[in-house]
């Protein structure tokens, strides 16, 4: 049998994987660790099997295994929560590499398997009844290190460099063919000289790449490499000498020679120790067909070799999913558990909470904020007057509610203020750049031109500058206008206890039922929004279908249990426009009568009426207002990036053009 090498072991150091894990699901999900223990002491027991593995198919089983609980690991926690370290033993010098990263983990695991396979390959009787199984080992071997290759950068740093990798992947590729090669020279019935030249040739090609990845590689050893180069001198031979007896049949019997003059030459450079008896036999049929050449056939030998045959390659890289086909085959389901299944993943979580808000969104643009604008508009047609007061509208406001509004408006005005000095700021960086640009092109003259003046560049930034400013005002503005209107509060009234009996006029008790109403539907709306979440539609969804794609429609189903309050709205609007045409009634009738003095009840009351009004039209105003300065401090942090983003690419556009001016 001829010399193969086995990948070593990665070793790895022992970790309490089930604290840690216990730690993580206790830190950031709403289920406990306790819950998991099985699963938790399940997991930590295979890691620790797996930290001494040995060339065996026990081991081999506990990798797998353990491997396939890694991926459900990844899927139930987020990647980046527990270091894990491994050793690189395949270098002369073993040295520790660690990384935050489940990912990182499972690719170690699959080396050691890939590993694991080639070991097991080594350990196989010498005879013809394992060959098929070392071939079957090599190539699950070369096939688990090419899946590692396309993923080699989903980690932060790559658990072997990519050298070394695709080195051992043609190296077991080099390996497989072997097994194949042995198994055919002993059928020369079906697999002549001229077949047997082509699969040589293939096992030099994978040779010579795994020599040329191994002359790359960070890792491997110098007698790797020599073994490398002396297999590849080796097949070369090989491939030489069936193509001598190829050449021999077809009565070519001096390129037959020059073959094996070539093979005799070359051999000698190989370091293997097999090749001792290959010499003897190349140089015994070198011997006697010289001899007979020149007695007999009298050919010419040629000065120069012929070219190798075309290689035939009879192992192929197999696809990751006849490679897990296979791991599955080796390990009983019936051995493993599904872990953390009642866990939920992250992700569903994380939909969760970006539904929750979604969810609270929709209530408030469609159903809230419509109701409450119907208050609004509502109570914006019923005049001042004695005649239309109700508690309903007036509500009850305190001391506690002035000094609120109060604070707000203040709020207001240091927004203001701040945003005001950010674009002050601003305007004085960009005026700088004008300057030092004048300053650069007075000292530096024509030679400054290729540069394109500040003035030009800086237009857009100006114009943006401007803008802004311009909105600012605006703001301002309108909250000196909110101030006044808070000034104009009689606030001592608004705020003064009144024991004033409810109207028994039937339109004031239609207006306060409604508003009474649409009050305690906007309640009732909440507490359906907060009483009905996504979370069970979710969970239910995702162990029907093990994925979280399907989420956005179930999303969409679940806000129609909001369609009975759309209805609502809908006649709710239909009503307010009635109502509406009520009242204008009333007070058109009210204006066609006579005009009355008004008693100091009815002045009280419609003085009561304006100052309400003045303050619900205060705290609009504040409202819009937060909004609006929380919009603009949007804007003006975004364009201060884009500003300072731009006087960086200014300043070293002219220390580039100073360095290369004092070149010149």
């Amino acid at each position: 049998m001829s010399e193969l090498l086995g990948i070593p072991f990665k070793r790895t150091v022992k970790l309490n994987l089930k604290e840690q894990l216990s730690d993580l699901i206790d830190s950031t999900y709403y289920q406990t660790s306790a819950s998991f223990m099985d699963d938790l002491t399940e997991i930590d027991s295979q890691r620790n099997i797996i930290t001494n593995p040995d060339v065996s198919e026990d081991s081999l089983l506990s990798q797998i295994k353990y491997y396939y609980y890694l991926l459900q690991l990844e899927k139930k926690f987020p990647d980046n929560q527990i270091a894990f370290t491994w050793f690189q033993t395949i270098s002369n010098k073993s040295f520790e590499s660690s990384q935050n990263s489940i990912i990182w983990e499972k690719w170690n695991v699959l080396f050691n398997i890939s590993a694991s396979y080639s070991l097991l390959a080594l350990e196989q009787p010498p005879n013809d009844k394992f060959l098929t199984l070392q071939y079957q080992y090599f190539q699950m071997s070369a096939s688990i290190l090419n899946y590692l290759l396309v993923h080699i950068n989903d980690t932060k740093s790559p658990i072997i460099d990519i050298n070394t990798l695709n080195s051992l992947k043609y190296l077991m590729l080099a390996q497989g063919m072997e097994c194949f090669w042995l198994r055919a020279i002993k059928d020369p019935k079906k697999f002549n000289n001229t077949i047997i030249s082509k699969l040589t040739s293939q096992i030099l090609k994978y040779y010579q790449l795994c020599l040329n990845f191994a002359n790359k590689s960070e890792l491997l050893r110098k007698d790797w490499i020599d073994h490398a180069e002396s297999k590849m001198t080796y097949f070369h031979c090989v491939t030489l000498y069936r193509m001598s007896l190829a050449y021999q049949e077809k009565k070519k019997f001096g390129i037959a020679i020059k073959c094996l003059r070539d093979c005799s030459r070359q051999i000698q450079y190989c370091k293997l120790s097999l090749k001792s008896n290959f010499i003897k036999e190349v140089n015994n049929v070198l011997k006697d067909l010289s001899r007979d050449n020149d007695f007999i056939y009298l050919q010419e030998v040629p000065n120069n070799s012929p070219e190798l045959p075309v290689p035939v390659n009879m192992i192929e890289v197999l696809t990751y999913e006849l490679v897990f086909q296979n791991l599955q085959k080796i390990l009983s389901i019936s051995s493993l558990h599904t872990l953390f299944d009642a866990l939920l993943p992250l992700e569903i979580m994380e939909a969760c909470n970006a539904f929750n808000e979604r969810q609270e969104e929709y209530i408030q643009d469609n159903l809230i904020k419509p109701l409450k604008a119907l208050e609004k508009i509502l109570h914006d047609s019923i005049p001042t007057s004695s005649k239309y007061y109700t508690t309903e509208l007036s509500g009850t406001i305190t001391q506690i509610d002035l000094d609120n509004c109060k604070q707000l408006l203040d709020n207001l005005k240091t927004n203001s203020n701040n945003i005001g000095s950010q674009l002050n700021n601003l305007e004085s960086i960009l005026q700088e750049d004008l300057e030092t640009d004048g300053k650069f092109r007075s000292n530096y003259g024509e030679a400054a031109s290729i540069l394109e003046q500040s003035e030009n560049v800086n237009k857009p930034f100006v114009s943006k500058l401007n803008i802004l400013k311009g909105y600012l005002e605006k703001g301002i503005s309108v909250d000196s206008e909110t101030v006044g209107l808070y000034d104009t509060i009689d606030k001592v009234l608004i705020i003064s206890p009144n024991n004033l009996p409810e109207s028994n006029d039937p339109l004031l008790k239609q207006i306060s039922q409604t508003i009474k109403r649409r009050r305690k539907l906007i309640v009732e709306i909440e507490n359906k929004s907060m009483n009905n979440r996504i979370l069970p539609k979710l969970i239910n969804e995702y162990r029907n279908t093990n994925t979280v794609m399907g989420f956005e429609s179930v999303f969409k189903n679940h806000l129609k249990i909001f369609g009975a309050d759309l209805k609502n709205l809908q006649e709710e609007k239909k009503a307010n426009i009635a109502l509406i045409q009520k009242i204008e009634d009333s007070v058109e009738t009210e204006s066609s009568h006579n005009i009355e003095r008004l008693d100091p009840r009815q002045l009280y009351l419609e003085e009561l009426n304006y100052s309400i009004k003045l303050f619900n039209q205060v705290k609009e105003n504040i409202e819009d207002g937060l909004t609006f300065y929380k919009d603009l401090i949007a804007s003006v942090e975004s364009f201060s990036a884009e500003v300072r983003n731009f006087i960086l690419e200014r300043k070293e556009e002219r220390r580039k053009l100073y360095e290369k001016l004092l070149n010149d």
